[in-house]
């Protein structure tokens, strides 16, 4: 848990507010299908506004504004052209954005480029629309550009993250693990036309970690998180609160989740949310079994990719000894 003062009570709630209103404004302007795209723009927004690059104050406005509306149309084109097509784009894009983004790996710049992918790559809307989907990603943009701009355009750091030589080992199998996984499970997601596959990629995205006792810790924490989210959701929304005041409850567990830094927890709190905005597609049971069984399978497509990477790596340096 975060430390609770009067400045922050403030502050998360003025972030809430402000998360919410962009993400109606977006969806009131650009249509349904910007709902989640618009949750990776303000994602970058937050993220960025406290945490800079490692790089000029130029520099990270440049990459910042024009990385995300580069991920966001590469990952568009999921929805527009063949799969097998994308399967190799999606593999470069990932690994790409991950080796760029992923150093230092604890900060996780890469957050907000690789939401942007997954879901722009898994827009579930009838009458999708590439053009609207481009201009969005341009005033996204913009927007992430002037921000970032004017919180950091004094800043000057000699370090260009294009050099991507001095990325360690650890991340470059944690990139390719992403970006495997993830292009594998887009593969899927189109070839069976999945419901709700962003849950696998997600996890994928997730579950990826540098050491790997914190992904066998996190498959766990995720495991147990969502069952008790999912009681607890039961719990409150179909026994305590009326079916009126559920949105109320959805918005109080947003501002309460800002709050949350403890994995398991928030895991509870991600889950509530998840079934309740399923609800409109699946049933309660219908919700609760696929997002068990997409983050069962994703954890396996982790550990599938993990297991295999580091077998070929052994191998490797067998040839090289």
């Amino acid at each position: 848990m975060k430390d609770i003062t009067r400045k922050s009570l403030l502050i998360n709630l003025i972030q809430t507010i402000g998360l919410i209103l962009f993400i109606n404004f977006s969806t009131q302007l650009f249509g349904a299908q910007e709902a989640l795209t618009s949750v990776a723009a303000v994602t970058a927004i937050l993220m960025f506004i406290y945490i800079p690059l490692p790089t000029s104050g130029l520099d990270g406005t440049l990459l910042t504004s024009i990385g995300f509306f580069t991920c966001g149309t590469l990952a568009s084109l999921n929805l527009v052209l063949p799969v097998l097509i994308m399967l190799p784009i999606n593999i470069i894009s990932i690994l790409a954005l991950m080796l760029l983004f992923g150093r230092p790996f604890q900060y996780k710049f890469y957050m907000p480029f690789i939401l942007v992918y997954i879901f722009s790559s898994t827009t579930e809307v009838a009458n999708f629309k590439l053009s609207t989907r481009l201009l969005y990603l341009s005033v996204a943009s913009v927007i992430i550009a002037i921000i970032y701009f004017a919180r950091y355009f004094k800043q000057k750091n000699e370090q260009h993250l294009l050099r991507l030589n001095n990325c360690s080992q650890e991340l470059r199998h944690a990139s390719l693990v992403i970006s495997l996984g993830v292009s594998i499970a887009l593969l899927a997601i189109d070839f069976f036309d999945i419901t709700k596959g962003m849950w696998i990629c997600m996890t994928i995205m997730s579950l990826t970690q540098i050491e790997s006792h914190h992904t066998k810790t996190r498959f766990k924490h995720r495991i147990i998180g969502s069952l008790m989210g999912t009681m607890i959701y039961l719990i409150i929304f179909s026994w305590l609160v009326p079916s009126q005041f559920h949105i109320i409850v959805v918005l109080l567990a947003a501002y309460i989740y800002s709050f949350i830094d403890d994995y398991i927890i928030q895991m509870i709190f991600i889950t509530m949310n998840v079934l309740y905005a399923a609800g409109e597609i699946f049933s309660f049971n219908e919700a609760f079994i696929t997002r068990i069984s997409f983050i069962l399978l994703g954890s396996i497509l982790v550990a599938v990719l993990t297991y295999s990477l580091h077998y070929l790596q052994e191998i490797v340096t067998k040839k090289r000894a």
